[in-house]
């Protein structure tokens, strides 16, 4: 210490060390609390089971009648996957569902893939002019009937408990009017992880979506407010969607895996959407507008 002392260029060098020293706890225990909170998003998925169901959930669920939810999977050139995305419907421990498919102009052998599944009374097919997928979306909704409503893309499945845990809270909760669960994915980059989940956060939301169209379920009534799907906002109409739905209470993360992910045939958008629409959204956001959606508005 003397020797530092009386010499300045040890005396920074020393300096040096320790901030660095310091970066170096801080990096630790950063990356400590980014572990706990991992484990404990594991440990939220792995509980959440069937058996953890709300108070009075095995009575208010059956008492809600059905169908309870309305499940919109739009489709247009999927013959090879679309029949594996209807089964996962299929398979729901909850099965007071119906599901519309959306031929959004699709190809004659898509819809032959759809019409064995018609043979279920809950499944039906409607169909109109190619459109886009936001577009057919709302053509769902408005040929559909249950008071909830779910999304599914047609070469995605679903876990088999998602639409059980997601009644579960909308027949308990008057409070919540949008449930989101996890989504498995190897497909969007996500950074040492397969599983894009975390707590709803309106602040990191306003940032970049991360609750995908495939894991939501909602109230009808988000849809007669907030309107529809917004067709000009080709790639990230989930995020629109989301933003408008949670302007007023915020969703609810439910711990239960919803859906996988696939890239089935490589049409799919990965890594940044297109700015143009992203800065669209975005504009909308720091102008705090989120006007209703005609669900008849054109893409």
């Amino acid at each position: 210490m003397a020797e530092s002392d009386e010499n300045p260029q040890v005396r920074g060098g020393l300096s040096e060390e320790i901030a660095r020293l310091k970066e170096q706890v801080k990096e630790l225990q950063a990356a400590s609390v980014h572990h706990e909170q991992r484990c404990h998003r594991i440990e939220a998925l792995l509980s959440g089971t069937s058996a953890a169901r709300p108070p009075g959930a095995s009575v208010a669920a059956v008492a809600t009648g059905g169908p309870v939810v309305s499940v919109i999977m739009p489709t247009f050139d999927r013959a090879k996957f679309i029949g594996e995305a209807i089964a996962s419907v299929q398979r729901q421990q909850f099965q007071e569902w119906e599901l519309i498919v959306v031929s959004d102009g699709a190809s004659e052998d898509t819809e032959a893939a759809v019409i064995p599944f018609l043979e279920d009374k809950r499944i039906k097919m409607v169909r109109q002019q190619n459109a886009g997928s936001a577009n057919a979306r709302n053509f769902g909704i408005l040929n559909s009937s249950a008071p909830l409503l779910a999304y599914l893309d047609d070469d995605n499945l679903w876990y088999p408990e998602f639409l059980y845990r997601a009644v579960d809270v909308f027949a308990t909760r008057e409070d919540v009017d949008i449930i989101y669960g996890a989504l498995v994915t190897e497909e969007n980059r996500l950074r040492n992880s397969c599983v894009l989940w975390k707590k709803f956060n309106r602040k990191h939301l306003e940032i970049l979506n991360y609750i995908d169209t495939n894991v939501i379920v909602h109230r009808r009534k988000l849809f007669d407010k907030y309107g529809g799907w917004d067709g000009s906002v080709r790639k990230l109409c989930d995020w629109d969607l989301v933003l408008r739905y949670t302007s007023h209470s915020p969703a609810l993360a439910l711990n239960v895996l919803a859906a996988y992910y696939r890239d089935c045939d490589g049409g799919r958008a990965r890594g940044p959407s297109d700015p143009l629409t992203f800065n669209e959204v975005r504009r909308r956001i720091e102008s705090g507008s989120y006007q209703p959606v005609s669900p008849n508005q054109p893409g």
